[in-house]
């Protein structure tokens, strides 16, 4: 497999001025921008391979072409292991694939072998002394080293059965006319089309139907013969027709396929078989010398034609059209291919984009040999091989990303493995293994019994090689630990040699280890300007400790895991109620002279690598919905990043998954201590509800063990099941939005009704699908209170941008997803198709059989449709626009649009009564749009309805977007209760909202969402309004005061108030509330919420780390008509001043990185099985399973590349709010202003004085004397001997 994986990642050791302090301010030791990991897929999501059935088109030719000795009637390369020989082949289907890397000019196929040609005889191999080949103009193929040329071996008839070997040949001039075959319809010889040269004649039955034949001669005027038809990648290509170049006019009847050219002259053709004999017409419309070429059918009921009404880029039979981009394939680093290194760069940069890290970072090669003994064999050297290279993504996010590679193999000069499986030559029964009795034994030789069944199948003896091995990468923000791994070995003896060379073939790192138990750690730091390998055995200047958990420090990662008791609390899949249980940890730093990175995972039986610890039991079904938080020794949100990484697929072979499939979940910290410091914190473990209500949890969900195929992210409102899923990659279902459950607040899991689709779906003007590439998702906060992801991608053309933000909320209603969705053109471009968003998607739609769509604005009803057809995601014509449907028409109103697929029949006659795996409702608003097409502004979406899906476009007669044209929407996901089963959700849930849709249609609550969802936020003195819905705010002064208007809003509403300069609240500190009906004033506290004997388990901090500023997010109800009246701050009674009269401006859409306002996902058909206490996997077609009911998720939660270049630099951001920072709440300056003169320790060099750290330092002495950063003033910075001294 080729796969190619670029980690990109940025470090920087964070140090914070100011004094040593036993205990560090939170701030001190929060992660800045640049400690952010990212990872990206530069060309496209995957690897051709990697991607999933038929929802995705061929990649180019598939990672090759065939190459064709010209003039040999299609004779081409075929192999067999690593002998190679030129025979027949009888369509594109057929023959090795090989292509030609322009990186060294070498031939390779699709395993990464070699085209070699030592000592005159070519063959495949692993690895070349020459390996490099050039196309001389006269159309040899030159071995460089040797100045010979490919040729068949002696003399060839080319006959349909011969066969020839390959050899080098000192006569170049004979041999020049090798080709590759690379677009279907243009084979060799015939690229610029076929010339007549004789008339056609007449149709006559060959088999079962007619065809016809003419004389034609290649593009030089000469006959060739091709015997192979013209087919694509798959054997097949149909449905033709034929264009005269010299006016490019299309001959009016439709060809079938083209069988072959035989005999060198004569082109065989199969005419439609419905057609009669136009034989005379063809004589007529042509003539002698004329040029032609083929084109896909552009009449009747194909509609591969670009211009075509209503092109979907799919034929009448579903079917892509056109091959995609080769580039997918052919320009990878080959991370898969024999003879290949898994490491191509390893470095630091202190570059931002993802362009400019791959052109700085310093190129690297990672080489694994091993001289071993094995038996009676002379010792031999073995190079480890990927060739067989699965690739699993462990974590992902923010914090750390763990990536395995495994199925590798140690393989001699030969490529041949130390030992092989293999079966007893003379087909031996037997009943037991060598050595486990004498009841039909096997042979030493061949020592295992394999499939004996007592007294019904005897078994076969076979030899087998069960050894296998793996290389595991770990990226924190400032370090990479890299282990060499391996199973038990018992038939040889010997050491393995680990090497990390820079690009000058200089040693970076070396190490070694017995292969008999192989672990080999390797492990590299950033710490200031210097980047190298350190010592795994060192002591760390760091401790960890904990009252609670267990503490394990594992040296060759540099990293401590936490294990939680196995007293920690679960759930089964019922009502799981509230829980918020605590792990107090310690973080001291011992070294009085620097400060020290921590990296820090809490763990639930994560898989470890070192030492041996206590486990802290099995997972239940809390992992569907766990929040994960870091508390402050006060009891309150720290606002410190925590990623979640989770699992709950097992997979069969643990080499395979290298050990980390199976049920766990891991929460991952990174944080600096200042010299000489300690802190206290407690992670904090919410399930179900969080203060009263149900939180809300977005988190990676590692696949390992169910595929691998990267990365895969779940959502939930509480516990007990998924409720959406995302597939960013589009890997496994080229659909970003896959597994959808709805919420009926049991606990239980339930029926997927899944898929939509927020990544752009491009078809340029030839029809070509142009795929996403550079995609990076990160998920910036996990909840509970809110949630906030990013997706960022671009065209692989590079001429439109996406930026997608996913938010969910803590709420007792129903499902509620936040999306921002923009598309950029940043080039100009034309397309035959462009959808911006699916809901419903047509490479993922299950259970979605809406009996009506009604569509609207506002109030106001525009449309109601019937369904009329059943697509799921069947990409016929007649599935997709379908006759007499919506097809981009341009919506009616001024907004928002609501549009519900409500009436849901897949499985109607399931109601919750008798099954709780019921599906749900789903609805759309767009709350806020605009639109710049072809340079045209828009205030009003475009919309189609796909047999069974909706889709947002553009109008029909637009195909263009000019550069900086851009479509952009803010909108709501929803996911509702049928009517049978909405009772059951009203009495779970005691919601008030629901109460107030109970006597509605279904349809009708998804426009009161749309028109409850309307507020108007007017912010006080000195307040920005971000957001409006969801509410984001930001004080300039020390307290926040806002109304908001717009009638009773359904379920919790997420406020964010951002810009803060601490998490902490102070005392009387909180978000004050009062009915503007109430004519009392009374103020009541949001902290009412808290439970358990709790003060602070009601709300969320995120910390900004691009701001460097705190922000903190509250849900609250809203159920006065007449409006509501919020003051953040003190008691509000101690104010005087009030809201202005005037509303602030409605919030830009223009994207924000930010940690809240953002969704999460979870797959059904797609990767995720789901987690119960009994392992029953959902069937639903996605990777995702479901993680066991009762105690323990068993199988079913939801469950790279070459360098290719990102156009945007990587902004993370936690949540779209203001970025300048604002002081603490309360804040009381000085009332004239001071010249201070200070004098501060600070440990940096003058190389990493920079404006962050600059900026960072004016916070600390502005906190320190209780004035604003803006007061502070730097006159001057020296150096003092081997301290760095600061003089402010």
């Amino acid at each position: 497999m080729r796969l190619t994986v670029i980690w990109t990642l940025l470090w920087a050791s964070v140090i914070w001025p100011g004094t040593n302090a036993a205990n560090p301010e939170i701030r001190q030791i929060l992660p800045r921008s640049q400690d952010t990991v990212h990872v990206s897929w530069p060309n496209g999501p995957s690897t051709s391979q990697k991607l999933g059935g038929n929802n995705w088109p061929s990649f180019g030719t598939g990672g090759g072409n065939q190459l064709h000795l010209r003039f040999s009637n299609g004779f081409v390369i075929f192999s067999a292991g690593d002998a190679i020989t030129l025979r027949q082949s009888y369509n594109f289907a057929t023959g090795t694939k090989l292509s030609l890397r322009g990186s060294d000019s070498a031939i390779v196929d699709s395993s990464g072998k070699f085209l070699c040609g030592e000592g005159g005889s070519v063959t495949l191999s692993i690895s070349c002394e020459s390996p490099s080949w050039t196309f001389l103009s006269s159309g040899s193929l030159k071995h460089d080293s040797t100045g010979s040329c490919l040729a068949p071996s002696g003399s060839s008839a080319f006959g349909r059965e011969d066969v020839s070997d390959l050899v080098l040949s000192s006569d170049c001039a004979q041999w020049k006319c090798w080709e590759f075959w690379t677009d279907p319809l243009k084979p060799p010889g015939f690229k610029t089309g076929f010339k007549i040269a004789g008339a056609a004649s007449s149709f006559s039955v060959a088999g079962s139907t007619n065809r016809f034949s003419l004389r034609v001669q290649n593009e030089d005027g000469a006959f060739e013969g091709f015997r192979e038809s013209l087919s694509g990648p798959d054997g097949t290509l149909s449905n033709l027709v034929v264009v005269r170049s010299r006016d490019n006019k299309a001959f009016p009847h439709k060809i079938s396929y083209v069988e072959h050219i035989a005999w060198g002259k004569n082109m065989f053709i199969r005419p439609d078989p419905d057609d009669d004999d136009w034989s005379a017409e063809w004589n007529a419309f042509f003539s002698t010398g004329d040029m032609f070429y083929f084109e896909y059918d552009t009449t009747g009921g194909d509609v591969c034609e670009p211009s075509t009404a209503k092109f979907t880029g799919y034929n009448s039979g579903g079917s892509f059209c056109r091959s995609t981009n080769s580039g997918l394939d052919d320009n990878l680093l080959d991370v898969g291919g024999v003879g290949s290194t898994l490491v191509r760069q390893l470095g630091a940069t202190d570059h931002r984009s993802l362009k400019d890290v791959y052109a700085n970072l310093p190129g690297a090669a990672l080489s694994v040999t091993a001289d071993l003994t094995c038996g009676s064999s002379a010792p031999t050297t073995y190079t480890l091989s990927s060739s067989s290279t699965q690739l699993g993504l462990v974590r992902a996010g923010h914090t750390v990303v763990q990536v395995t590679a495994s199925g590798l193999q140690f393989i001699d000069s030969s490529g041949l493995g130390y030992c092989t499986t293999e079966d007893e030559p003379t087909n031996q029964n037997c009943a037991m293994s060598f050595g486990e009795g004498s009841n039909n034994p096997c042979p030493e030789s061949h020592p295992s019994c394999i499939g004996f069944v007592s007294g019904s199948s005897w078994g076969k003896c076979r030899k087998e090689c069960k050894d296998e091995f793996w290389v595991e990468v770990d990226v924190w923000a400032d370090s990479v630990a890299l282990n060499v791994k391996g199973t038990a070995v018992s038939v040889c003896t010997g050491t393995v040699n680990v090497q990390v060379d820079d690009e000058s073939e200089n040693s970076i790192a070396s190490a070694s280890g017995d292969i008999a138990n192989l672990n080999v750690p390797l492990r590299f730091e950033r710490r200031g300007s210097i980047f190298g390998s350190v010592d795994v055995t060192a002591a760390s200047s760091v401790s960890v400790t904990s009252t609670v958990g267990t503490v394990l420090f594992q040296p060759s990662l540099g990293d401590f895991l936490v294990e939680v008791p196995t007293s920690t609390p679960k759930c089964s899949y019922s009502k799981c109620g509230e829980i918020l249980y605590k792990i107090p940890v310690t973080l001291s730093n011992q070294d009085i002279m620097n400060s020290h990175p921590v990296r820090l995972t809490l763990s639930r039986k994560f898989p470890i690598r070192e030492g041996s610890i206590s486990r802290g039991g099995n997972t239940g079904a809390e992992i569907t919905g766990l929040s994960i938080m870091l508390f402050d020794d006060s009891g309150q949100p720290s606002g410190i990043p925590v990623q979640i990484s989770k699992n709950w697929h097992s997979g069969s072979n643990a080499a395979y998954w290298a050990g980390w499939d199976g049920s766990w979940w891991s929460g991952n910290v990174y944080v600096n201590l200042p010299p000489d410091t300690s802190i206290s914190l407690s992670f904090a473990l919410s399930y179900e509800k969080y203060g009263g209500v149900p939180g809300w949890s977005h988190a990676q969900l590692s696949i390992v063990g169910y595929s691998d195929r990267w990365l895969w992210e779940e959502a939930a409102l509480g516990t007990g099941g998924e409720n959406i899923c995302f597939d960013p990659l589009g890997s496994h279902t080229r659909a970003t939005i896959t597994d959808v459950r709805v919420k009926l607040f049991d606990g239980s899991w339930k029926e997927n009704v899944g898929g939509g689709d927020f990544s752009l779906l491009y078809f340029d003007e030839t029809g070509r699908m142009i795929y996403p590439k550079s995609v990076e998702s990160t998920i910036w906060s996990s909840g509970p209170c809110f949630s906030n992801s990013t997706i960022t991608s671009v065209t692989d053309d590079e001429k439109v941008t996406s930026r997608v933000e996913v938010s969910g909320s803590r709420t007792n209603d129903f499902v509620r997803v936040f999306l921002k969705v923009r598309h950029e053109a940043i080039e100009d471009v034309s397309f035959s198709r462009l959808s911006f968003f699916q809901v419903a998607a047509e490479t993922y739609n299950y259970n979605n059989l809406p009996e009506e769509y009604v569509v609207g604005s506002g109030s106001t009803v525009s449309d109601t449709i019937a369904r009329t057809c059943t697509g799921v995601t069947s990409k016929a014509s007649d599935k997709m626009y379908y006759e007499g449907g919506i097809y981009r028409e341009e919506m009616t109103g001024d907004g928002p649009w609501f549009l519900s697929m409500v009436k849901n029949q897949a499985d109607a006659d399931v109601a919750y009564v008798d099954n709780a795996m019921v599906v749900g409702d789903r609805g759309l608003v767009v709350r806020e749009f605009k639109a710049k097409i072809g340079g045209v502004e828009l205030t009003r979406p475009s919309w189609s309805l796909l047999c069974d899906k909706i889709e947002f476009g553009t109008t029909a007669s637009v195909n263009t977007m000019k550069k900086g044209d851009y479509w952009e929407a803010k909108m709501e996901f929803l996911v509702l209760p049928r009517q049978v089963d909405y009772g059951t959700a009203q009495e779970n849930s005691d919601s008030a909202s629901l109460d107030d849709l109970a006597t509605m249609s279904e349809w009708q609550r998804v426009r009161e969402q749309a028109t409850r969802g309307s507020l108007k936020v007017t912010g006080g003195d000195g307040v920005v309004v971000e957001s409006e819905y969801p509410i984001g705010l930001k004080g300039v002064l020390g307290q926040v005061r806002f109304s908001v208007s717009g009638g009773r809003s359904l379920g919790y509403v997420p406020i964010v108030i951002a810009g803060l300069q601490t998490a902490k609240r102070g005392s009387g500190v909180d978000l004050w509330k009062r009915d503007a009906s109430d004519e009392t004033g009374n103020w009541s506290q949001t902290s009412s919420q808290a439970t358990l004997g709790e003060s602070s388990n009601y709300y969320q901090a995120n910390w900004d780390r691009e701001s460097q500023t705190f922000e903190l997010v509250f849900n609250v109800e809203m159920r006065d008509e007449t409006g509501t009246e919020f003051n953040f701050g003190t008691d509000p009674g101690t104010w005087t001043t009030s809201p202005t009269a005037t509303p602030t401006p409605n919030p830009t859409l223009s994207p924000t990185t930010r940690p809240s306002m953002s969704p999460t996902t979870r797959p059904s058909m797609s990767p995720t099985t789901r987690p119960s206490t009994s392992p029953t996997t959902r069937p639903s077609m996605s990777p995702t399973t479901t993680p066991p009911p009762t105690l323990e998720p068993t199988s079913n939660p939801t469950s790279a590349q070459s360098p290719q270049p990102t156009l945007s630099p990587i902004t993370p951001r936690p949540s779209n709010v203001p970025t300048t920072p604002s002081p603490v709440i309360p804040s009381n300056p000085p009332s004239k202003s001071h010249l201070i003169k200070a004098t501060l320790g600070f440990s940096v060099s003058k190389d990493e004085w920079d404006s962050s750290v600059r900026d960072a330092f004016k916070v600390s002495v502005s906190r320190s004397l209780g004035v604003g950063k803006e007061d502070v003033v730097i006159l001057s910075v020296r150096e003092a001997g081997l301290r760095r001294m600061t003089k402010a």
